[in-house]
Parts: C-alpha cells; sequence; structure tokens
C-alpha cells in the first residue's frame, strides 16, 4: 500500500506527555500544513482546468481500455527438478505490477517452495481476476509448468485469493500454496491512519472522471510525497518543485498506478471475503490439491505501520481452517511495509525456516489427493 509509514506506536505515545500549550502548538502546527495542502490542492485545481481536462480524461481512458495484465518470469528455479512449479507474485495497492517484489523476495521465497519466479502486471488494467487467472493458466500452459505458489504482498494477497479461486475453477492447474506477507484481511485490519483512501471512492462516485486526470492523479502522490517538502508546516520551494518534477515524471511515463487502478485495488480492500474465496477452492473439485496458506508478519525491529499484521493473520489463518486448510504464521524481522528491498536476509532466514512445516502441509496434501484419485478409481472399476 503507498502511504507514509507514521512514527511506531511507542513514538506516538510521548504526545500523552506534552504540556497543554505545547499541544496547542502541534495543533496549530498541523493546521499550517493542511492549509499548505489546501494551497497546493487549489493551484492543482487551476492546472486542471487550464490543462485540457476533457483530452486528458479520453487519453487515460484510451490506455486504460487498451491495458492486460501480464505474467513476466523474473527468475528461473533454484533446482532444474524444479521448473515445473512456479511461484507467482501479486503486488499490493498502489502498485503497477510486482517486478520489484518478485526481484527482492522471490530469491528468498525460493528457500521455502522452489520454481520459476513470476510477476503480476496490472499495467492500468481495470482489476480482473479472471483476465489474470487466464494469463497465469495460459504462460503454466505454454512453459510446461503443472502447479503454482501464489504470494500475495499486502492488499495483492486479496487479489490472489480471487485469482487463485478462477484458477480452481476454471483450470486443472495445481495451486500448492498461498502466501500472506504483511497483508489485510480487509479494511478491519488495516491501521486507522490507513483507511482515509476509502474516501477516495466516494468523491469518485460523484465526479467519476477525475479517477482518469492526470493532474489529480499528481495531486495525490504529492500529498502521499508531503514529507520530501512540508517540515512542521513549512514549505521547503526548492525541495516542493523537485518533488514535482518527480511526480510529473512517474505520472506522465506510466510507471505509477493510475488513478483507476487505485480505486479498484482501494475497492478490493473494502470489499475482501478471504473465507469465501479459500471455501470455494477446496470445494472446487474431490480430486483438487489442497493448498497450505502461510502469513508473514513482520517481527520486531520492524513495525507494519500499515497493516495490523497479527489481527490480520488470525483472521486469515482463521478463514482457512473454516475452509479445512492448513494456516501458518511466520514472522519476518525487520521488514518495512511499503520497502520490499529492506530486509532480504530476513526474508531469506523466515523462509528457510518455514519450509519444513509448508512442505510437511503441502506433502499431506498431495498424499490426500493420491488417495482420492484412487479411490474414485476403484469406485470407476467396481462400477463396471
Amino acid at each position: 500500500m503507498l502511504q507514509q509509514n507514521p512514527e511506531p506506536a511507542t513514538s506516538r505515545r510521548l504526545t500523552d506527555r506534552l504540556t497543554l500549550g505545547e499541544q496547542k502548538e502541534v495543533k496549530r502546527t498541523a493546521r499550517r500544513g493542511r492549509n499548505v495542502m489546501s494551497e497546493i490542492a487549489l493551484g492543482m485545481a487551476l492546472i486542471t482546468a487550464a490543462s485540457g481536462f476533457n483530452q486528458d480524461v479520453r487519453a487515460n481512458k484510451e490506455l486504460q481500455a487498451t491495458a492486460v495484465p501480464t505474467v513476466e518470469t523474473m527468475f528461473e528455479a533454484l533446482e532444474p527438478e524444479h521448473q515445473s512449479n512456479a511461484l507467482v507474485f501479486i503486488h499490493g495497492f498502489g502498485t503497477i505490477d510486482a517486478d520489484s517484489l518478485a526481484q527482492h523476495v522471490g530469491p528468498a521465497a525460493q528457500q521455502m517452495v522452489d520454481g520459476q519466479v513470476w510477476s503480476v502486471g496490472y499495467n492500468n488494467a481495470h482489476l480482473d481476476e479472471r483476465a489474470t487467472a487466464h494469463q497465469i493458466i495460459d504462460k503454466a500452459e505454454s512453459d510446461g509448468v503443472e502447479q503454482v505458489a501464489i504470494f500475495g504482498y499486502s492488499g495483492g494477497f486479496i487479489f490472489s485469493t480471487k485469482v487463485g479461486r478462477i484458477i480452481a475453477d476454471e483450470s486443472s492447474l495445481r495451486i500448492g500454496s498461498f502466501t500472506a506477507i504483511a497483508a489485510p484481511d480487509g479494511l478491519d485490519t488495516v491501521r486507522e491512519e490507513h483507511v482515509s483512501g476509502v474516501a477516495l471512492l466516494k468523491a469518485l462516485e460523484v465526479f467519476p472522471d477525475l479517477a482518469y486526470s492526470s493532474p489529480f492523479r499528481k495531486l495525490g502522490e504529492l500529498a502521499f510525497r508531503s514529507h520530501q517538502y512540508l517540515s512542521d508546516g513549512q514549505v521547503d520551494l526548492d525541495a516542493f518543485w523537485r518533488t514535482v518534477e518527480r511526480v510529473n515524471y512517474v505520472v506522465d511515463s506510466n510507471k505509477l498506478p493510475g488513478t483507476w487502478l487505485m480505486v479498484d485495488q482501494l475497492a478490493l480492500i473494502e470489499n475482501a471475503d478471504i473465507e469465501a474465496d479459500l471455501q470455494a477452492i477446496n470445494e472446487s473439485s474431490p480430486l483438487r490439491l489442497r493448498p497450505t496458506v502461510s502469513y508473514f508478519g513482520t517481527a520486531r525491529p520492524g513495525y507494519d505501520a500499515v497493516v495490523d499484521d497479527e489481527r490480520a493473520a488470525l483472521a486469515i489463518c482463521e478463514s482457512a481452517r473454516k475452509a479445512e486448510i492448513d494456516c501458518y504464521q511466520f514472522y519476518v524481522q525487520g521488514a518495512v511495509h511499503n520497502r520490499v528491498d529492506i530486509g532480504g536476509e530476513a526474508y531469506q532466514q523466515a523462509f528457510t525456516d518455514a519450509r519444513p512445516v509448508v512442505a510437511a502441509s503441502m506433502a499431506r496434501a498431495m498424499s490426500d489427493r493420491h488417495m482420492a484419485i484412487a479411490r474414485l478409481q476403484r469406485g470407476t472399476i467396481a462400477g463396471r
């Protein structure tokens, strides 16, 4: 999720010890900051009015209409005999693809489940679990892959179970496991200070074309990056214009998700139903391989500033167990929610430690599937 990390809870408690006068000064500073952002918003609104709003919206709608999800190979399997397996990485809110996730976490994840490492790209198409699932199915068929392990980061895990449900319903591709990394099970387990984006959904219900406005997207990105130019309610103008330049570049070159995709990603989290997805996957066929679910949260000295990972892990594992699916919880020391490039060695250690438990669960599931197939065959022979 694209949100600036706040200070840990222990730091926030310092405000409890401020004097009344100090607390008033903090509030005045916050108001000055909000006023600055209001002025920026006004400026951006003027830019929007002067920059051919309709033409811009039309161009972005054409971009969205022609965009399709993709699945790209990032790494080969560690061992040749595991080339028929693939680890499919799906990123969360505020991302356009899972390339960075697969690049930084993929090699560590191969220590738990070996196979090719794939990255799912949203590519500014609207979220579509069926289209994404069939991209995975088609690539598996062309690459000789028989089984996938699906890794969902943050809100990407919610999408991964929906994609997995389509794969289970509409193909013979086996799903060996789902891995949730720093994932919420819905808005209830997103930390309170990070649910403000839901207000964006309501605003865009009234002004839907704003979702296709580049200046509106730039305004959102400027607000997100305000820590780069705003300090104690004061704007560093040089830093502000450098930030504007960077934001113009990443939005104009299509390196960030469009607002329409972010709206889809927010709605996905708001309407999550992981329990129903896992239940459907496990009930799709008596011969379907039962997946194993793992949850990787953040351990000290890290702190997940976006997701209440303890509550989320409990909720997701409860959903899995109701679907009669094994679920295990693990921890990555010092992970940072918005920086998948941090904690490489910790991820490596966490996945290595998880391997015996996850491998044993997957082996039991495969054994159960073989027994189900044998029972079916015996019944077919007896009925002849």
